[in-house]
């Protein structure tokens, strides 16, 4: 359960990026004021949820971490060389992954929350005006309310049965973590966008055409729509280009099979 996080993280940079930059700037800005009576509390409730957390992750990885055989068994893989050069590098590396896996696990979390979790801490979030409230619920401007995400049963279920189906299995292989990815990334909610068809609205008369084509490139790439699927589709492609590269152009041998070309794979 540990590594399906940073799996998560990894293939999903590009929807996790916003949120962890906009949570990083909310929690310089949190740091930043004074330790005033009523934000003890909360600072101190913050640093004994993480403070056991950590802890109960440093349990699982000191009497949990199984390597199966068959992980270190065939150097094709690229899991080979994942746990080749990271826990089995030195006895403690395993041990200062562990505010990683945390880390990767909450700005997941968070992306699954949805833009509103990414706008605030849970401790520290404010309450909404008047006038958000009137707005989330305004029927005529459905487009730039905010996507709560899945409710907290879900959340339950998804955890249970990605539990379920992760730890019965000692082998660690992507393939197992296709599902779960799969199921989280359709229930991630968009982030919100303009009106549709803002840019037809404005003066278009008194604009010169290379602004209107930039209006409608901007509207059509990034403001009317979730731009995150942009950067999604490119980094797959990304990754699916190194990766075929590699498969067709880093071929190696075994010295018991002279003449047969190894391949790298997930």
């Amino acid at each position: 359960m540990l590594y399906i996080w940073p799996f998560i993280t990894f293939f999903s940079a590009p929807l996790i990026a916003p949120i962890s930059f906009s949570f990083l700037q909310n929690l310089i800005s949190l740091l930043s004021i004074p330790l005033f009576p009523h934000l003890k509390r909360k600072y101190l409730l913050i640093s004994t949820y993480i403070f056991i957390a950590l802890v109960i992750t440093l349990i699982i990885i000191k009497y949990n971490t199984i390597v199966h055989p068959f992980t270190l068994a065939d150097n094709r893989h690229y899991m080979f060389y994942v746990f080749r050069y990271t826990i089995l590098r030195h006895p403690l590396i395993r041990y200062l992954l562990a505010p990683i896996y945390l880390g990767c696990a909450y700005l997941v979390y968070l992306t699954f929350s949805g833009p509103s979790g990414s706008h605030s801490h849970p401790a520290f979030k404010e309450k909404r005006s008047k006038e958000e409230t009137e707005k989330k619920f305004d029927k005529t401007n459905t487009n730039e309310t905010e996507n709560d995400g899945p409710t907290t049963s879900f959340l339950i279920i998804l955890l249970a049965t990605t539990g379920l189906s992760l730890i019965t299995a000692p082998l660690v292989e992507p393939r197992y973590f296709i599902l779960p990815w799969v199921i989280w990334r359709l229930n991630v909610p968009p982030l919100p966008t303009q009106p549709k068809l803002r840019w037809r609205h404005k003066e278009n008369a008194t604009r010169s055409l290379s602004e209107r084509i930039l209006e409608f490139v901007r509207y059509w790439g990034w403001e009317g729509h979730d731009y995150r699927l942009w950067l999604e589709t490119a980094w797959f492609l990304l990754i699916n280009v190194v990766t075929g590269y590699i498969f067709l152009h880093r071929g190696f041998e075994w010295p018991q099979e002279p003449g047969n070309v190894q391949r790298f794979m997930w």
